[in-house]
């Protein structure tokens, strides 16, 4: 598939460590191992290179086939793992940054990130008032449930670090035949 859409090796790389401390080591090793191929053997291995591209059809596959792992239900299980990619994102340095920039500025630096991680698609951020925002992601070709659910929880964990509590709605979703897909963010 020529035009399918990828991810920056980083982000797989985060969800495998996602899955370290969602799995028991056996049912993570079952799972790497079920992968498909080309991808078994560098994920086995743990042989991602972080600015290689990978499908990302295969993130969404791994991480419904570790949710049934975990016996959670996939929306659930995706959310955390999204909160676990932001948090990773954010080490170092960049903590910092996040504490002290309001949150409607880290949402729209956060968000403008996302061109750098994937192959398609463009997030924004638009501020309402000082304490809500509206993310939406457009031209993103094939969306999935488990996608928008990693996304949710990578957005309450961006907004989270910057000493907020966040409510955070995904109100409209190209994978339910949305224009686009939408994120209602309040703090």
């Amino acid at each position: 598939m020529p035009d399918e859409v990828s991810v920056k090796g980083q982000t797989v790389i985060s969800f495998l460590k996602f899955l370290d401390q969602a799995l028991p080591p056996e049912k993570v090793m079952a799972l790497l191992q079920a992968a498909p191929q080309p991808y078994r053997n560098d994920l086995s291995k743990r042989l991602i290179l972080a600015t290689n591209t990978y499908p990302m059809s295969l993130l969404n596959a791994l991480t419904i086939q570790a949710a049934s792992a975990a016996g959670e239900p996939v929306p659930q299980f995706a959310r955390r793992a999204g909160r676990f990619s932001a948090k990773a994102g954010v080490e170092g340095v960049y903590r910092v940054f996040v504490r002290v920039l309001s949150t409607n500025v880290v949402l729209g630096k956060a968000t403008a990130m996302w061109s750098t991680m994937n192959s398609a698609g463009r997030m924004s951020a638009d501020q309402k008032t000082p304490t809500s925002a509206v993310i939406r992601l457009t031209d993103f070709p094939s969306p999935q449930p488990v996608m928008c659910a990693r996304v949710t929880g990578w957005i309450e964990q961006i907004a989270e670090m910057t000493g907020v509590s966040p409510t955070v709605i995904h109100t409209r979703c190209m994978a339910e035949h949305a224009p686009e897909c939408e994120w209602t963010i309040s703090w």
